[in-house]
């Protein structure tokens, strides 16, 4: 039976488990992949913008924005993640909580990837990312989507929700943002993820938490593996298809006017 911790009291063992399986697994590469080319959609050339990852655990989504040619600095308030991450990065990293940025108005760009759906107030971490973002600069923010996909794997994640579009665009505007975009990605992914989601959430007996996100965090086997990418660049070449569905949401904002 799962035990009574909360995800703080994990959350270290989380961060080495997402390590292990991140680089081969088709579902991070594809979310990374779909950051970058948002970002290159919305500012145009990357190179030499600024970036803060807020957030960025062990720093595989910090290495992609690097490799695109962005001048990073990465956040986090786990330290175990941020030692992955600089072994993976060469920019500054920074510990503290996502809700206690030290910086104001200084980025090009601020990333918020996977983060807000783990707080209580994800309002206020979000108008606390912004601060660190130009006038003129861009935040960006991924969700996983979908009420109807919560699973036990989303509570043992430490998540307080999953969002819908319309939910994404509220929050974005409570927060003093102004939405350019907002999208569902994984759309094509939608019925295997929901299927695996269902499976991997049924706890058998005496598994603990993180057995259950082992299991649930798995790399599929080589061949399915291989197909699940190449399912994932098309969906990414389909997103100007307007589908209300998909396993993640991700959004593009500017700084409202004052």
């Amino acid at each position: 039976m799962l035990g009574q911790e909360s995800y703080e009291d994990y959350a270290d063992q989380f961060h080495e488990l997402i390590a292990e399986v991140e680089a081969r697994h088709f579902w991070f590469a594809a979310r990374r992949r779909v950051i970058v080319t948002a970002l290159r959609r919305v500012m145009g050339e990357l190179r030499c913008r600024t970036v803060l990852d807020v957030g960025c655990g062990t720093g595989f989504v910090l290495a992609a924005l690097e490799e695109a040619g962005m001048v990073g600095c990465g956040l986090d308030a786990s330290l175990a993640g941020l030692r992955k991450a600089r072994r993976r990065v060469r920019c500054p990293l920074v510990c503290a909580t996502p809700g206690d940025v030290p910086f104001q108005g200084q980025f090009d760009a601020v990333t918020v990837c996977d983060v807000i759906e783990h707080v209580p107030d994800d309002v206020s971490l979000l108008r606390e990312a912004a601060r660190a973002v130009r006038d003129d600069g861009v935040v960006l923010v991924t969700v996983p989507a979908g009420p109807s996909l919560w699973t036990t794997v989303d509570a043992v994640s430490g998540h307080k929700r999953r969002y819908t579009r319309s939910s994404l665009l509220d929050t974005l505007r409570a927060a003093g943002l102004r939405p350019d975009h907002v999208a569902y990605f994984n759309r094509a992914l939608y019925p295997v993820q929901l299927m695996q989601r269902l499976a991997a959430s049924r706890p058998r007996a005496h598994m603990d938490r993180m057995g259950l996100l082992r299991r649930a965090l798995a790399v599929p086997a080589a061949p399915l593996n291989a197909l699940l990418h190449v399912i994932s660049w098309v969906d990414a070449e389909l997103e100007r298809v307007p589908l209300p569905f998909g396993t993640s949401l991700i959004a593009v904002a500017h700084l409202s006017d004052p």
